[in-house]
């Protein structure tokens, strides 16, 4: 009895303290995290950024993309986000940022630029009185005068070109009524009428190209793009319009309505808004970036418990 009971006691298993359980834990995560970087190339993308992304994937890179970098937009129903990798955390970060940024200018310098549009339009003013304009001429130069804003700001806008097929967009129904009324007030000769359908055309304008919902499938390059056709496409009706008017009017008043329309041109001022919609979003903000390598760590922590 006293054999067996002694061969008894010496198989009594001792219990295992929960701290060994836990040291063992960390000495294993340690030691996977260790094999990890051993394992995985430096140039190999470690690191994921994620950023809210409202446009289409990206056709171009902000910068030549290094070894290890990568971007991918995953989109679900109602929101799409931009996921770039990279070898380190910081550069994740830093690319996610140069990818918020490229091609959209921040709102002070599309500031800056426009105000110095509208310091060279003043500069071309003429001192002194001019002749008595023709109520043709004073229309005429007021059409002239917004298809000269919407030729020039449309070849200073300083967003970079779109490389994406460019889809066609269709006005709204309140852009097209907009200048329905500004070709409307044209041709009956009422210039105070002209003035505030220019004005209200451009407001509608404005609203069409900052809502969202409307641009849904377009790049912010693509959305620029649209508006330097669609000012092109407004100068050329305007001008033909213009064009018209002057027919019947002597080579002094043809010469006047030019005159007048750099006048005009000035008052754009009020219009600078209307780049608004092309600057880079403040929201634009890098979410938290991840290890894509934590899955590795977990199977290399099991391994070694």
């Amino acid at each position: 009895m006293r054999a067996t009971d002694a061969a008894t006691r010496g198989t009594v298993r001792t219990p295992v303290r929960a701290s060994v359980l836990t040291w063992a834990a960390l000495i294993g995560a340690l030691v996977g995290m260790l094999l990890v970087v051993g394992l995985v190339p430096a140039d190999a993308p470690r690191f994921e950024a994620r950023l809210d992304w409202p446009h289409p994937a990206p056709t171009s890179w902000p910068r030549l993309p290094r070894a290890g970098e990568f971007a991918r937009v995953e989109a679900t129903t109602a929101h799409r986000t931009l996921v770039v990798s990279a070898p380190t955390a910081s550069e994740a970060r830093a690319l996610a940022r140069a990818f918020a940024a490229h091609g959209a200018p921040p709102a002070a310098t599309l500031a800056t630029r426009y105000e110095s549009l509208v310091a060279a339009w003043r500069a071309e003013l003429v001192a002194g009185p001019q002749p008595e304009t023709t109520p043709a001429t004073e229309v005429a130069a007021w059409l002239l005068a917004r298809a000269r804003w919407g030729r020039v700001l449309a070849g200073e806008l300083p967003v970079v070109a779109a490389q994406e097929p460019l889809a066609i967009v269709e006005p709204p129904l309140a852009v097209r009524a907009a200048w329905t009324e500004v070709e409307r007030a044209a041709r009956t000769g009422d210039v105070v009428a002209l003035e505030g359908a220019i004005v209200e055309a451009a407001r509608h304008e404005s609203r069409w190209f900052a809502t969202p919902d409307a641009w849904v499938h377009a790049s912010r390059t693509a959305k620029a793009e649209a508006w330097r056709r669609w000012q092109i496409a407004r100068a050329a009706a305007l001008e033909g319009v213009a064009g018209e008017l002057l027919v019947a009017q002597t080579p002094l008043q043809r010469r006047l309505a030019a005159t007048v329309a750099r006048e005009s041109s000035s008052q754009a001022r009020r219009q600078a808004r209307r780049w608004k919609a092309f600057a880079r979003s403040s929201s634009s903000t890098v979410g938290c970036v991840r290890c894509v390598c934590v899955c590795v760590v977990c199977v290399c922590v099991c391994v070694c418990v």
